[in-house]
């Protein structure tokens, strides 16, 4: 389970159970949360509003770009990094690591990026607000989760796996806006000698590493796709150990914001556009219909941008320039 446990913090719990697993700082704001109060804010405190990201899912509400004073300096042979006034800028996870790649290109493109955020609230050398999906906060989860490989996909795929909305059978109206998605789904798992399973035909109760206690849509309707199950989640596992560090830091953090593992790491693995990213999300909310419209383009456009900015992170990540 996945729960806002302080202004800008998302807390990993094991599903029915109030034991923590992790606490990862994001940076990006949810749709019924709002951006951090600080208790030290470095530039202009009133414009801390106005890059939030709007609460009815339409993407980060982006203010007119701001220079912040932060600039791109050789740090090393062949390292860059990130200073704001003099100081190296700080990965804002709890981890407080300095800012610094290979990529000159990805520390520009971060600035840039930051910038449009507008006034930005620092803290220690960490950005603390406004909030926002970008190069900045993957990197950040990088560094502190994904290259340690402590974050929820290296210890408890399978429960994200279980809860994937895809893997649950729906009975409404919703199910025809589903229909495309899961096919295109199923293709590309067919792809990897795999299938889409139905949740009700597996005895959760007997798969290793989900808690016994945990909350899941599943009828119990007998074991028909249990050992289908079992594959599904070590193919998935292999594949998702074996991508890059940029790719995991992708495929997680999709995944923690939206709770739709299965296309997040289709993504992450080059499977899919951020176009179909973002309609197959908006398809899984189930909010595909004529009197859920606005809502449904809304979600669709802000998972379509959050995949195109992942990929552009992917991109100058993966090279040294």
């Amino acid at each position: 389970m996945i729960t806002i446990s302080a202004p800008g913090a998302i807390s990993i719990l094991r599903r029915g159970s109030d034991r923590e697993i992790h606490t990862v700082w994001l940076g990006w704001v949810s749709l019924d949360s709002r951006s951090p109060a600080s208790d030290k804010e470095c530039n202009t405190p009133s414009l801390l509003s106005a890059a939030r990201a709007n609460s009815e899912g339409k993407g980060d509400v982006m203010t007119q770009s701001v220079d912040n004073g932060l600039t791109v300096e050789p740090f090393a042979s062949g390292m860059y990094e990130i200073r704001c006034r003099g100081s190296v800028l700080h990965t804002a996870m709890g981890g407080h690591l300095p800012v610094r790649h290979r990529s000159s290109r990805l520390l520009e493109h971060m600035v840039e990026e930051l910038n449009q955020r507008g006034r930005l609230v620092i803290i220690r050398d960490e950005v603390h607000g406004p909030q926002g999906f970008d190069s900045y906060s993957l990197l950040s989860l990088q560094y502190e989760w994904i290259d340690s490989r402590r974050d929820n996909l290296s210890t408890d795929l399978v429960v994200e796996l279980a809860r994937d909305p895809f893997l649950v059978r729906t009975a409404g109206p919703e199910t025809m806006h589903r229909l495309p998605f899961l096919s295109n789904l199923d293709e590309w798992l067919h792809g990897l000698d795999i299938r889409l399973v139905d949740l009700d035909y597996v005895d959760l109760g007997r798969i290793d590493g989900l808690p016994a206690e945990g909350l899941y849509a599943n009828a119990h309707n007998g074991d028909e796709d249990h050992s289908a199950f079992i594959d599904l989640r070590d193919t998935l596992t292999r594949l998702y150990t074996n991508l890059s560090s940029q790719q995991r830091s992708v495929a997680t953090y999709l995944t923690n914001i939206s709770n739709f593992f299965l296309y997040s790491l289709r993504w992450a693995a080059g499977g899919c556009t951020p176009a179909e990213f973002g309609a197959a999300f908006a398809a899984s909310r189930s909010t595909v219909s004529t009197a859920a419209g606005r809502v449904a383009k809304a979600e669709t456009a802000q998972a379509e941008t959050y995949a195109t900015r992942a990929l552009r992170y992917v991109e100058l990540a993966s090279v040294d320039s």
